[in-house]
């Protein structure tokens, strides 16, 4: 139970106060000035998922979604605007910039990636390319 427990009090701890957090096999430790914000669903994994969401000035959001099975349902519409490859933590994948995001027309960078039957998803909301890879270069993965 602990190793569940552990990143969420990492997150809103003072031991660093960098706002690191740990989702399954991800951490991501976005640079400053990303600040944590909310944690859903701490303790152990449940089937709908967890969710950690930090926030920047200028209205900025970074959020990383975890489903331990995959995702309950598909979401919302989403349509790309943009497709870029990038490597993240050694593994090649695609950066999206949407001009629909869950049946909305607004702009977010994101990435989904698989580790097992796990999903993942870290999007973000009013950044630039560069932000948002900045991001990226700061996710690592568990063995």
């Amino acid at each position: 139970m602990m190793k569940y427990l552990l990143p969420l009090t990492i997150l809103f701890g003072a031991v660093g106060s960098v706002g690191a957090a740990t989702l399954g096999k991800i951490t991501v430790r976005p640079p400053a000035p990303w600040k944590p914000v909310r944690a859903k669903g701490s303790g152990r994994p449940r089937s709908d998922g967890q969710i950690v969401t930090w926030s920047a000035p200028g209205g900025k959001s970074l959020h990383l979604n975890y489903w331990p099975g995959g995702p309950p349902e598909p979401g919302g519409a989403m349509v790309a605007a943009e497709k870029i490859n990038v490597v993240v933590a050694g593994e090649k994948m695609q950066m999206i910039r949407t001009a629909q995001f869950h049946g909305q027309y607004t702009e977010v960078w994101v990435v989904f990636f698989q580790r097992g039957p796990a999903w993942y998803r870290l999007y973000a909301r009013g950044v630039t390319r560069q932000e948002f890879e900045a991001v990226l270069r700061s996710i690592t993965w568990k063995s």
